[in-house]
């Protein structure tokens, strides 16, 4: 890849419009995580990876906090609420 080139799947920060949210607050979503035991985390916040974990944040007024950390090598699932509810089978679409 040439150094003019940008990769088309990263974004930078303040690059991506829209969401559920005013432009004064952070936007907040639900999610549904299953880490590799099958437990299930409904959280909500907005939802973060780094190269060692999945964090999701939230917004309690006074600034982003973590809501749920798990190392990435536990999470077996993690996604939308909405994506749930859309789907009547009751089962995860990606897990």
């Amino acid at each position: 890849m040439d150094d003019e080139q940008e990769p088309t799947n990263i974004f930078k920060l303040g690059a991506i419009n829209g969401g559920k949210a005013d432009e004064d607050t952070i936007p907040q979503n639900d999610y549904v995580v299953v880490d590799i035991d099958d437990i299930e985390y409904d959280i909500n916040g907005f939802l973060i990876f780094t190269p060692h974990h999945l964090a999701i944040m939230t917004d309690q007024g006074k600034g982003a906090i973590p809501a749920l950390v798990l190392p990435i090598g536990r999470v077996k699932t993690a996604v939308l609420a909405s994506l749930l509810d859309e789907d009547e089978s009751g089962e995860l679409p990606f897990g």
